[in-house]
């Protein structure tokens, strides 16, 4: 003991060399990272996740699993941000690449197929976001007016109700209650996750009626 607090210095680091000599000493199961990727998209398919969010794990995490075949445990934080660098990419799509590969290896981790989540050790960078653009009622009126029937509802809905454009794509007609004048945005369709009712106003209720 006395040896061991020579060389850290004091109690608590001695304390985080224990817990670090631990982790990189636990059993781990060697798994191919393909092998890993596609146990999460299968345990986030069974816990009800939404077809794009599914859509986009199997996008990024794929291009991930195609970079690195080799066993997930052997992924180094180096190599992580080599693959993070190689694209050139927004600072956005930067983001959303380490955002899933982070999701990855904390999965990995939980599971027992790695010692640790080396996409934390990357660089995370900074996202700006870009200016709200708000559309003037001439500029409106002409986007509606050129819309293709089958999408005119859904631009309605966007630019009268505020839906965003994910909880757009998971609407069903049965949700829109026009002798209610209401949307039901259902708990499984929100952002949120929290069901809501968006009132039908009289700038929306003529474009649904057809």
């Amino acid at each position: 003991m006395a040896e061991c607090l020579k060389l850290v210095g004091d109690l608590p680091n001695l304390h985080a060399a224990a817990k670090f000599y631990a982790a990189w000493h636990k059993t781990v199961t060697r798994k191919a990272v393909a092998d890993v990727v596609a146990e999460l998209v299968s345990v986030k398919e069974k816990s009800g996740a939404s077809p794009r969010y599914l859509q986009d794990l199997r996008f990024r995490l794929g291009k991930f699993a195609d970079a690195f075949r080799k066993a997930n445990c052997n992924v180094t934080p180096a190599e992580v941000q080599t693959w993070l660098d190689s694209p050139k990419l927004s600072p956005q799509s930067y983001q959303n690449n380490r955002r899933v590969a982070h999701l990855l290896f904390e999965f990995a981790v939980a599971r027992g197929f790695a010692h640790d989540n080396p996409v934390a050790a990357t660089e995370s960078v900074k996202v700006n976001g870009g200016s709200v653009e708000i559309f003037t009622p001439p500029e409106l009126s002409r986007l509606l007016a050129a819309a293709a029937p089958e999408f005119l509802p859904a631009l309605a809905i966007g630019a009268f109700a505020g839906l965003r454009s994910a909880e757009l794509e998971r609407l069903e007609w049965a949700d829109v209650r026009l002798a209610e004048r209401c949307i039901i945005v259902g708990a499984d369709k929100a952002k949120t996750a929290c069901r809501r009712v968006v009132p039908i106003h009289d700038n929306l209720a003529p474009w649904l009626a057809p």
